[in-house]
């Protein structure tokens, strides 16, 4: 049949039904089926999968929402020359209860903006617009940094529900772009003098510039990471590789926990530990993995320089794999005091690989505390994409830094992955069932296996954003911030 008659695509549900409860301690959470009467009928959380909470609050998933559904759209014609294209995309209604409101921004921080009257663009119709104001910002932003243009449409006067100045529909672009360090910089010697390599029968460390980093010779993971003599890392928990989060109802939806159940807990054994000087003042410390589990062997290379960052590359060659895989990336644990962050990327809601496009990069600010969102059911949450660099702070802000020769994929979040995994069965587990770990986990992604979205009931997510068997490596600094 012709789908002429067809308007619009409708997204179900609303909001997520559940109702105010406690639980065996007293605590406050939604309650869902299964959580009443002696044998209840039950889908579980089935019904809590609408954009909004129960109580009104935006899920993460609704920003997006938002996103794809705006009626008002720009288009880079030539930014430099202050050109935009404005697309009308609704049916019946002009553009004139609206202003345009552009930002310029440079290294993530706002450099420069305006306000500008619309031209006249009726429904279903595309505009050039020149903004000179624009052309003359650009101008005057200096020659190096990344430069990215925000273009929101905003009301002129308070509208039913809705106050003056308020956002209808947003868009950032891209004028310059960022520029990651290339891999070979990375590993750069920087800094004067040598590493210092202390060795035991269970342990090296490698330390120069005041950091020191102790390497388990029988795990070959990085158990600390100290500076000035402070332990940064928290006890019984080493920086690994980590390959799995934990499922998303959509996940379940699609029994992924079990399909890529492997990925969980994968067996690594040691094939080799190396320890090299180079000649660059730096040391390397290269350890080899047979995953014989999930078919596949890992290469962990570890390079110490003179000024006390130490450069990771992971190269997992998983071509023999027999699934797909929910990350690619390494997850370490930094002592309590390490509760603030600041990175810049997307943000500043969570979003992943195939669920971004409403989050502008930018510098953000915020509490390790935030980054946990409370879905009714708890599972993976918090992370951000694009991230050029994230920063793990204390309250007078040391800590640690991260970045790579490409973007990243990060979180630091108050739980650990198995505090939000129910394992291969749902359970009537709430977000107010859980209590923060007293410490910070670190995740340092490559990617991030896609959440899909399309429904919850075995649809997986679009090819471009699966991780199919293969070969998958990256690169990342870890550099003390004093």
């Amino acid at each position: 049949r012709s789908s002429a008659p067809l308007q619009g695509g409708f997204i179900w549900d609303f909001v997520d039904q559940a109702v105010y409860g406690t639980n065996s301690e007293g605590q406050l959470i939604f309650q869902y089926g299964g959580d009443a009467g002696r044998y209840p009928a039950s889908d579980q959380n089935f019904n809590c999968n609408g954009l909004l909470a129960p109580d009104r609050r935006y899920n993460p998933h609704a920003y997006e929402v938002r996103q794809q559904y705006q009626n008002i759209w720009a288009t880079p014609v030539d930014v430099r020359k202050g050109l935009i294209d404005i697309y009308n995309e609704n049916f019946f209604t002009d553009l004139s209860a609206y202003n345009l409101h552009w930002t310029v921004s440079l290294n993530g921080g706002q450099y420069a903006d305006g306000l500008e009257n619309l031209p006249s663009i009726p429904a279903q119709t595309t505009k050039s617009m020149k903004i000179p104001a624009l052309v003359k910002a650009l101008a005057k932003v200096p020659a190096d940094g990344e430069i990215m243009l925000g273009v929101e449409f905003v009301l002129k006067n308070d509208a039913p529900l809705l106050k003056a100045g308020y956002a209808v529909a947003r868009n950032q672009f891209e004028v310059r772009p960022y520029e990651f360090p290339d891999s070979i910089s990375l590993y750069r010697s920087a800094g004067e003098g040598e590493c210092s390599v202390d060795e035991a029968l269970a342990w090296v460390a490698v330390g120069a510039a005041g950091v020191s980093y102790t390497f388990n010779r029988r795990s070959g993971w990085i158990d600390y990471i100290d500076v000035d003599g402070r332990q940064f890392t928290q006890n019984g928990y080493s920086l690994k590789s980590d390959f799995w989060r934990a499922p998303t109802d959509n996940d379940f939806g699609a029994n992924l926990q079990r399909r890529m159940g492997a990925w969980k807990s994968p067996a690594y054994r040691v094939t080799a530990f190396v320890i090299e000087r180079n000649d660059d003042g730096s040391v390397s410390i290269n350890v080899n993995y047979d995953m014989a589990n999930v078919s596949s062997t890992l290469k962990m290379s570890y390079r110490v320089k003179p000024d006390g960052s130490v450069v990771v590359r992971q190269k997992l060659d998983a071509t023999a794999a027999r699934t797909d895989i929910f990350r690619v990336g390494m997850t370490m644990v930094m002592a309590p005091e390490f509760n603030r962050i600041e990175y810049y990327g997307k943000g500043p809601h969570e979003n992943y690989s195939d669920r971004n496009s409403s989050e502008w990069i930018g510098l953000y600010k915020e509490s390790v505390e935030e980054q946990y969102f409370p879905y009714i059911r708890p599972q993976e949450t918090g992370n951000k994409t694009d991230i050029r660099y994230w920063r793990v702070l204390d309250a007078d802000g040391q800590g640690l830094e991260f970045f790579g020769s490409t973007p990243l994929s990060m979180s630091s979040l108050n739980y650990l992955t198995e505090d939000l995994d129910d394992g291969q069965e749902k359970h009537n587990r709430h977000a107010g069932d859980l209590s923060p770990r007293d410490f910070t986990v670190v995740h340092i992604d490559k990617v991030q296996y896609g959440l899909a979205c399309q429904h919850s009931w075995g649809a997986t997510t679009l090819d471009e954003y699966k991780l199919h068997p293969g070969v998958y490596e990256y690169d990342f600094v870890i550099k003390a911030i004093r």
